[in-house]
C-alpha cells in the first residue's frame, strides 16, 4: 500500500517526517502518534489523512483506518490512491463497496460546491432584478415600462427558486456522517444497552447520525437500517 507524500509547515513538517520514517519501520503506533501531533496543529491535508489511514490499516484498526480515508477525500474527492486504500479497509473489513447511487450524494463536496454557485446566482437574479424594478419604474414609455417589470418580477421569481433549492441542498448536505470505529457493534431499538439489538453494524462501515441522546447515536446505514449505537463507536466525519 503506497503512502502519500506532500509539503506541510515548517511547524508541523518534522512530525511529518517522523512518522513517514516511522511507518516505513512498521512502528505504527508511533507513526500514528507523529500524524495526530500534526493533525493537533491544525493541519487539514490529504497526504497527512492518508498515511494516518495507512498506519492504522497495518496495525489491525480498520475503522479508524476507514475513517481516515474518508477524511482525506472530504478533501481531495477524486484522489485515486486513497480510494484504493480505503477499498483495502473495506476488504480488510468485509464490507462491500457501496453501489454507486447508494451513496450519499448530498454530502460530496461537487454537490455543496454546487449549491454555493447556485446562491451566488440567486444574489445576482435578486439585484439584476431590483435594477429592472427600478428601471420599470423611472422609464416613460409604457409599453417598456411594462417589460421591465414583468422581467423583474421573473428574475425575483428565479432568484427565489435558486435559494430553495441552495436551501435544500444545504441542509440535506448537513446531515452529520461518521464511521463506526469499534468491533462489534449493534444497532438497537433505542438508546441504551438494554434496548433489544435489531442488526449488527460492522467496524469500518460509514452511516448517517439522525438523531443524539444520552450517549447514544440513532444512525442509518447504507442499506436504510435505522437503530441506536453507543456514540463512542462512532468517529465523526465533521470538525
Amino acid at each position: 500500500m503506497p503512502g502519500c507524500s506532500g509539503r506541510q509547515s515548517s511547524h508541523a513538517a518534522e512530525s511529518f517526517r517522523s512518522g513517514n520514517e516511522q511507518l516505513l519501520q512498521g512502528n505504527y503506533a508511533k507513526a500514528i502518534a507523529s500524524y495526530r501531533q500534526v493533525e493537533q496543529q491544525g493541519i487539514r491535508r490529504s497526504e497527512l489523512y492518508c498515511n494516518l489511514g495507512n498506519a492504522f490499516l497495518r496495525s489491525g484498526r480498520v475503522g479508524w483506518a476507514v475513517y481516515y480515508y474518508e477524511r482525506g477525500l472530504q478533501q481531495t474527492p477524486l484522489d485515486s490512491q486513497l480510494i484504493s486504500n480505503r477499498k483495502q479497509a473495506w476488504a480488510a473489513a468485509a464490507i462491500a463497496a457501496p453501489e454507486p447511487n447508494s451513496l450519499p450524494i448530498w454530502n460530496s463536496a461537487a454537490v455543496l460546491k454546487a449549491a454555493d454557485i447556485v446562491a451566488e446566482l440567486a444574489v445576482f437574479a435578486g439585484l439584476l432584478s431590483a435594477v429592472l424594478w427600478l428601471a420599470g419604474i423611472v422609464y416613460q414609455p409604457s409599453r417598456n415600462r411594462l417589460l421591465l417589470i414583468a422581467a423583474s418580477k421573473s428574475l425575483l421569481l428565479a432568484s427565489g427558486l435558486l435559494l430553495l433549492l441552495f436551501t435544500g441542498t444545504r441542509l440535506a448536505g448537513e446531515r452529520p456522517q461518521a464511521v463506526v470505529i469499534l468491533a462489534n457493534a449493534a444497532g438497537r431499538v433505542g438508546p441504551g444497552s438494554a434496548a433489544r439489538k435489531s442488526f449488527d453494524v460492522k467496524e469500518g462501515e460509514k452511516v448517517t447520525v439522525l438523531n443524539r441522546y444520552e450517549g447514544w447515536s440513532k444512525i442509518q446505514t447504507l442499506k436504510g437500517e435505522e437503530g441506536w449505537i453507543s456514540t463512542g463507536s462512532l468517529a465523526s466525519l465533521k470538525d
